[in-house]
This record gives structure tokens, C-alpha cells and sequence, in this order.
């Protein structure tokens, strides 16, 4: 079933999205007061997310999880309640489906030093996804801002 993205999901239930990583610098470079249009393009790059774990797990809440970050790390989960209810791989492109039944999920994405979400809090619930009978929720990660050495 290709969705308006054109992506293939070949998933009648369940959950999709795509897990990308950006790198560098993305701020305008405009100076002190930033002129319109910007006189120069952003420098940072965007790239997938190959080869990682996603995962559904029961819906829960920022409180109910383990925060860790260090110093100009994005902060991640090292541990969350429970055990994970599917998971999949995503592919080259960074794509991942999840085949689950109508309900609510904390869908997560497992990255060096623990779980990431894509940083919005739906319903209360860490990375919620909420999937209704015949339907293809979708939910994109941004594993992000990571500085460019």
C-alpha cells in the first residue's frame, strides 16, 4: 500500500516511519542579524538511520523511564518498563513498519547508549503512536543534532 510519501508499507495495521540522523550545523549562516533571503544554505547533512532496532512497547510515560544523557549527547532512555511487544530492523533508507493491532504504543528507537524517541509527547505517553482498525499510523524519528567534528 504506497502512502502519499510514495513509500511502500506493505502492513494493513501497524505503525510506519523512517529514522534519520542530523548532522551539523543547522543554523542559518546570516551573521548578527539575519538578512532574507538567507545568503547562504545551512551546513548540515541528513542521513538514515540504517540497521537499528525499532521497537512497540506498552504505552508509557516520561516517569515511568530511565533518563541518561552526557555532556552534547541527546538524551535517551536507558531503560523503559517492560518488554518490547515487536520490533523490526530499518532498512537502508532508514524505513521501518511495525505490523501491531489497533491501540496505543510507545514506539522507540534504539541507538548507541540506550532508546531514543522522535521528542513528542503524544497523549502524555513517550514516542505514542496510536493505531485504529485498517489503518498505517505513521511516525518519523529524528535522531538529532548531532555536531559535526
Amino acid at each position: 500500500m504506497p502512502n502519499e510519501q510514495g513509500v511502500k508499507v506493505s502492513i494493513a495495521t501497524g505503525v510506519w516511519g523512517v529514522a534519520a540522523e542530523h548532522v551539523g550545523n543547522f543554523m542559518p549562516d546570516g551573521g548578527p542579524i539575519i538578512p532574507f533571503p538567507l545568503p547562504r544554505p545551512c551546513k548540515g547533512s541528513i542521513k538514515p538511520v540504517k540497521g537499528e532496532t525499532v521497537a512497540a512497547f506498552s504505552p508509557f510515560g516520561h516517569k515511568e523511564a530511565t533518563v541518561s544523557a552526557r555532556p552534547g549527547e541527546v538524551p535517551h532512555f536507558s531503560a523503559v518498563p517492560g518488554q518490547a511487544l515487536v520490533v523490526t530492523t530499518t532498512d537502508g533508507d532508514g524505513f521501518y513498519q511495525l505490523a501491531v493491532p489497533p491501540g496505543t504504543y510507545s514506539i522507540l528507537l534504539a541507538r548507541p547508549g540506550g532508546w531514543h524517541l522522535d521528542w513528542t509527547a503524544n497523549h502524555g505517553l513517550v514516542g505514542a503512536a496510536v493505531v485504529k482498525p485498517g489503518q498505517v499510523a505513521e511516525l518519523w524519528f529524528n535522531d538529532r543534532y548531532r555536531r559535526a567534528d
